[in-house]
């Protein structure tokens, strides 16, 4: 199974209500929090839920707005995915 990219990322949270359109894919971002990214919880829950269907990975509510990061919620997704 692919692995979850940082513009794999960006695109779901863009087709989630997150605003993160115009913002480069670069390592500085992996570190920022969501909120200063334009994505609050709704599109992160929203983005959640994409995420199950899309590649199979189930994320808990109260985990996914626990995860401040984009490195956060990419290594644990990536982390979850089996082989």
């Amino acid at each position: 199974m692919q692995k979850l990219s940082l513009d794999d990322l960006f695109d779901m949270l863009k087709s989630c209500g997150g605003d993160v359109a115009g913002l480069a894919t670069t390592p500085e971002v992996m570190e920022m929090p969501f909120d200063a990214l334009g994505c609050d919880s709704l599109a992160l829950l929203e983005t959640a839920a994409l995420i199950r269907r899309e590649l199979g990975v189930v994320i808990p509510d109260d985990q996914v707005v626990e995860m401040s990061t984009p490195r956060a919620l990419i290594d644990f997704v990536n982390g979850s995915l089996v082989d």
